[in-house]
């Protein structure tokens, strides 16, 4: 099945480094250093999770009690402004891995990319 473009842009894999770095500035700007690529890829590696991307999901608040938390009850992804305060280091940017079944792999391949890019 072809994949639409606007989907495979809001792919992260598929931005440049460039791009990639610039998302991340801005993620570490505004939220005091708390979401970003690099706050991500730290977590990542620090807790040498590694392959791991279940613990990875826990540990950042995509997964909790073992499920998946992203459903449109979840009190950080709601309309409340002071949701991303509440929200765990890390989790942020979420960009859909496990709604579009693109976990595993493609997670492990993107914080690569994240490593080769200096993010």
């Amino acid at each position: 099945m072809e994949e639409s473009l606007a989907t495979d842009v809001l792919r992260p894999k598929s931005l440049s480094c460039s791009e990639l770095s610039s998302i991340n500035e801005l993620w570490l700007k505004y939220s005091n250093y708390r979401f970003g690529y690099s706050v991500q890829r730290e977590i990542w590696e620090q807790n040498k999770l590694n392959g791991k991307y279940d613990d990875f999901a826990e540990f950042v608040g995509w997964k909790r009690d073992s499920n998946y938390a992203f459903n449109t009850n979840d009190p950080i992804l709601n309309t409340d402004l002071d949701a991303p305060t509440k929200a765990p280091l890390g989790h942020f940017p979420f960009n859909g891995w496990q709604v579009r079944g693109v976990v595993r792999e493609d997670f492990d391949a993107f914080m690569l990319k994240l490593a080769q890019c200096k993010i």
